[in-house]
């Protein structure tokens, strides 16, 4: 049984000033970089961002600050969580400066990640005349740095890339500090199992059904997009975009039963399992 209603989706733009600004987008859950409402690839890059993460002579600095894999009380996993912007020449010094200074890992290099989430921060920088520069920051583990212009990913995960990490720099803080939080309306999803059957006369009741109980949501092509634990038969969690998903109800690796529902922003559904027993 499934339950949901209806709302427009819920945009955020946030403008850089200065002259030569972009109007930027940062959307609630896509964290592919935008320029103008449209994905960044393909337009062009700025000159010497091959060379460095940021480019001297930026004026302008907007933030896109998006959560991990882990939810919070206000937003959910992979969700838009800060908006920041800066057009003081002594702050952009300083950031693009940190940024410049953190070294190339070798290819090949072994490092460890702790405590990485997968939050990340997309950080646009404007400059008096375009094209700008995008740089991506992991905000947790060892702060993976990429640029679009050197092509280097966000996770270590190919040793023929050469990589930025930024573990420990003070960069980290100072991005985070300059992107305040947001309160957007995300979709809620609330849930149980209903077991029913048994020995006669059966019934139906809520309850536990197996060990390590968990919904797990996809998306189309089946991304995974969100993970709540079961408690008593009941469930919830929060998804930070509309659109159409697949709920997978798991006991440890084995899929039990899966539905598919439209979430909504601003409002909330009911997922309900409906779980014949003997």
């Amino acid at each position: 049984m499934i339950v949901g209603t209806a709302l427009a989706a819920l945009a955020v733009s946030a403008r850089a000033s200065g002259s030569g600004s972009e109007s930027l987008v940062c959307g609630t859950t896509d964290r592919t970089p935008q320029t103008d409402g449209r994905p960044f690839k393909g337009v062009k890059i700025r000159r010497s961002a091959d060379t460095s993460l940021v480019p001297k002579g930026a004026i302008t600095l907007t933030i896109c600050a998006y959560n991990g894999m882990n939810a919070t009380r206000t937003t959910p996993q992979f969700g838009l969580s800060g908006i920041g912007d800066t057009a003081t020449p002594t702050m952009l010094a300083r950031i693009t400066a940190e940024l410049d200074a953190i070294r190339v890992v070798k290819p090949g290099a072994a490092y460890n990640c702790p405590a990485d989430d997968a939050s990340e921060a997309i950080l646009y920088f404007g400059y008096r005349s375009r094209p700008g520069d995008v740089v991506t920051v992991g905000m947790r583990g060892c702060n993976a740095v990429t640029n679009m212009a050197q092509q280097t990913i966000s996770v270590p995960d190919a040793a023929a890339i050469p990589h930025h990490l930024a573990l420990g720099a003070p960069v980290i803080q100072q991005i985070a500090a300059l992107a305040k939080p947001v309160k957007l309306r995300w979709a809620t999803v609330v849930g149980h199992l209903r077991l029913c059957g048994g020995p006669a006369p059966s019934r139906c009741y809520i309850e536990n059904y197996g060990s390590d109980g968990r919904v797990v949501v996809h998306a189309a092509g089946d991304p995974w997009i969100a993970m709540a634990s079961i408690d008593r038969g009941r469930f919830h969690f929060r998804v930070a975009a509309s659109g159409t998903y697949t709920f997978g109800f798991y006991t440890g690796n084995t899929l039990v039963k899966k539905l598919r529902a439209r979430a909504t922003a601003g409002q909330t559904m009911q997922v309900v399992f409906l779980i014949p027993i003997m």
